[in-house]
């Protein structure tokens, strides 16, 4: 039997385990996945034989914290997906080691929420998504949701060189796809 919690997250997780933008999702990464292995083989780029093509910063300023992510296998938001493999997650914590005002139920008590953004090194914008409704349930994948990146900002640095800043809040992107951006420039808050 589910207790009242594990009750009200499985009613919000079943419709997103049933949405085919979901299992669209699942399989376009799949596919991307299985390219790039096929493109790289043994040769995939580690932190130490990979070397960037510009300088990098951090997306913000002051102090945030890793909820998520590092660069190798312990640490690794998702190190057996390439796409994601050094992707990190970022929270703002108070005093009290807390991530969210009140009571954490809406997208606005997160400390993260909206906070202003920084571009991570010089570069091209290529794509933006700022239209995507933020989800009302946080921690959880939206079901209605069309893209699980939500509003983000895709920019070129170099050749095969990106950072994706995904999951921003609804209408807060502040730049355009061809704007060259400088390191450390504002861009969207979170």
């Amino acid at each position: 039997m589910l207790d009242r919690t594990e009750g009200y997250t499985f009613l919000i997780e079943l419709p997103t385990l049933l949405s085919p933008v979901v299992w669209l999702t699942v399989l376009a990464q799949a596919t991307g996945e299985t390219l790039n292995r096929l493109r790289f083989w043994r040769n995939l780029p580690t932190p130490r034989t990979y070397r960037p093509q510009g300088a990098y910063r951090l997306p913000f300023q002051g102090f945030w914290l890793v909820a998520n992510g590092g660069p190798d296998p312990e640490t690794s938001h998702s190190w057996g997906i390439l796409g994601q493999r050094y992707a990190y997650d970022f929270v703002i914590k108070d005093s009290q080691g807390k991530t969210y005002r009140t009571h954490g139920r809406r997208p606005e008590d997160y400390y993260a929420f909206g906070a202003p953004l920084l571009a991570p090194a010089d570069g091209v914008v290529v794509r933006v998504q700022n239209r995507h409704r933020d989800c009302p349930w946080p921690g959880f994948l939206d079901p209605f949701a069309w893209s699980i990146l939500g509003n983000y900002v895709l920019i070129r640095h170099g050749e095969r060189e990106y950072s994706l800043l995904a999951h921003l809040k609804r209408g807060s992107v502040r730049v355009k796809p061809g704007q060259w951006v400088r390191a450390g420039a504002a861009r969207a808050p979170a």
